[in-house]
């Protein structure tokens, strides 16, 4: 059984004793970070084509470092450099399991809100069963949605614990980042939520696998 508590522990446990080694990793979440607001920030609407590829860069650097860390979490003895280029064969896949996802989760959202929020909980660990089973797009949805069975509530309270830790990392700089520097602080603030998330999500994957392997 798991529990918003137990996840919050657990997932700062595993940052805490491991802070080192997943430096790394938390940098390029940072770098993730940075790229967007510094498009926010230096690229104006008449720039569309630098605006596109900024935001492409942002949405591969996200993509490539949260699989790279799921892979670092499960492996730990392996490299940065390996688990770039292991995560490598599983990025479209992943790219068109997020979009698939996106709108999935924004069509339940429109329609009457709780379907949304059943398929944000249901759906929350299809990245780690793509890239550590290596099953197929919907097999993977699919999967998790039977693994998540039973335990979406505080699946979904730790999806909003994560929303709200985004809200209090951007309180600072208000609706919009002006400067250089608040440009930095607002990234590494937001990469430390993003650790965190991403480290919770895979605490959640081990923990209804191993349940799942019990039955």
């Amino acid at each position: 059984m798991i529990t918003l508590p137990i996840i919050i522990k657990e997932s700062i446990t595993i940052i805490s004793s491991r802070k080192n080694e997943l430096l790394p990793y938390f940098l390029v979440f940072f770098i993730a970070e940075l790229v967007t607001r510094f498009q926010v920030l230096y690229l104006s609407p008449q720039q569309s084509l630098f605006t596109v590829l900024a935001t492409l860069l942002f949405v591969y650097i996200s993509l490539v470092g949260g699989m790279m860390y799921y892979y670092k979490l499960k492996h730990q003895d392996v490299a940065f450099k390996k688990s770039f280029f292991a995560v490598q064969p599983m990025l479209l896949t992943i790219f068109i399991a997020t979009l698939l996802l996106v709108l999935g989760i924004a069509f339940g959202l429109l329609l009457l809100v709780i379907p949304g929020l059943i398929l944000i909980a249901g759906w929350s660990i299809v990245f780690p069963i793509i890239l550590f089973e290596k099953k197929g797009i919907f097999e993977a949805c699919k999967e998790s949605m039977k693994r998540t069975k039973g335990s979406r509530y505080p699946i979904l309270f730790n999806f909003f614990f994560f929303i709200f830790l985004s809200i209090l990392a951007n309180l600072p700089f208000g609706a919009k980042v002006e400067t250089f520097f608040s440009a930095l602080v607002l990234s590494f603030l937001v990469a430390g939520v993003t650790l965190y998330y991403n480290t919770s999500t895979y605490l959640i994957y081990t923990k209804l696998s191993k349940n799942s392997e019990s039955v």
